[in-house]
């Protein structure tokens, strides 16, 4: 009685000492080779007998290693990929995925057994080409993550112009009036301009050496236009500086004129006692942009009355500078035509189709 008892302990004990063996070689394999996992050599088995294999060793090893017959905390762990082996292996659907990852797996066999006889050097082969694929499954898998999150980014982004432009469009139909009234201030201050006398020249003698000096100061069509429903556009902001190509003036000439629609622009977005005031605009175009400006061309006055008027209705700071016509050019033609500063996206929709100068 008393050896019958110790024999029994001692083969329970054995049976848990394998259970325990069991598992640990289980988890010391490669997930993904499921063959090893199973304990089978593909090369020597037929293909049509390895499903019966497959079925006779699982039943083994499962009814071994099962959560139920172990205290093994690493049991259940061991029991999956075990069962998850014998459910590629065991696959007949050619169409299913598990199939065609049983099949890659034989190739893979198939491959390095031609030129390796070691069964540790065949596993360790297998275990390295099934790594390198996981690597570049998982590259690709990032790399697609990365095109949707750029899809669903630029998605993001056409919705909001979409919902930008609708907001253009509304304020459009709102601001008529307004428009209406601007444009024709413009005009009745360009006619009575038409109609007045022209400005005298002033003359100052030199006390040296008597020659005249003229005055530079310029004039300019500015009207006080808000622009603050502006600032909720997104995206870069700067200044725009249209110059008529008709008038021929030379570089140092056109260098004054957008000196004095800079400075002029600068003035009304920056002086709290106008409508023009816009100091959040001019934060963003001087501290986030540079203040950055670019030089456009404009083939003649009408044109550029087109632009300046379009220029009002969409709500942009915008000015117009008259030569006082002391050199080059005739007194009180329109040279520069100043925009901004106010978001690119709203001044393409005023001077996009214009080249650069």
């Amino acid at each position: 009685m008393i050896v019958s008892h110790i024999d029994r302990i001692l083969s329970i004990e054995e049976n848990q000492i394998n259970r325990n063996k069991e598992i640990d070689r289980i988890l010391t394999c490669f997930k993904y080779d499921y063959f090893e996992i199973l304990e089978i050599e593909p090369g020597n088995i037929a293909n049509s007998d390895l499903l019966n294999i497959v079925k006779k060793i699982y039943r083994k090893k499962s009814l071994l290693i099962h959560p139920d017959k172990t205290d093994n905390p690493n049991a259940p762990t061991a029991f999956n990929l075990l069962k998850k082996a014998e459910s590629i292996l065991s696959n007949q659907e050619t169409e299913s995925n598990d199939y065609k990852e049983k099949q890659k797996l034989i190739t893979i066999y198939q491959t390095v057994m031609k030129d390796n006889s070691d069964p540790k050097k065949i596993k360790s082969k297998v275990r390295s080409i099934l790594e390198d694929e996981l690597d570049q499954e998982q590259l690709e898998q990032y790399i697609n993550q990365q095109k949707e999150i750029e899809k669903n980014q630029l998605q993001e982004k056409i919705k909001a112009e979409r919902q930008l432009q609708k907001q253009f469009e509304n304020k459009w139909e709102d601001e008529r009036d307004l428009r209406v009234k601007n444009w024709r201030d413009y005009s009745s201050k360009i006619e009575k301009k038409k109609s007045g006398k022209k400005k005298k020249t002033k003359v100052l003698a030199n006390y040296f050496n008597n020659v005249d000096i003229e005055d530079e100061e310029e004039e300019g069509d500015g009207l006080d236009v808000n622009s603050l429903a502006l600032n909720d556009v997104p995206g870069d902001i700067k200044m725009t500086l249209v110059i008529r190509s008709d008038l021929k003036m030379s570089k140092g000439k056109v260098a004054a004129q957008c000196s004095h629609a800079t400075l002029a622009l600068y003035k009304k977005i920056t002086n709290p006692d106008l409508d023009s005031y816009n100091p959040n605009m001019v934060k963003r175009w001087e501290y986030l942009n540079g203040q950055a400006k670019i030089t456009l061309q404009v083939p003649n006055e009408e044109e550029m009355d087109i632009l300046f008027a379009k220029a009002i209705s969409l709500g942009i700071n915008c000015y117009i500078v008259h030569d006082a016509g002391r050199t080059q050019i005739a007194a009180g033609s329109a040279t520069v035509l100043g925009l901004g500063p106010a978001p690119k996206k709203v001044l393409d929709e005023v001077t996009g189709e214009l080249k650069l100068y």
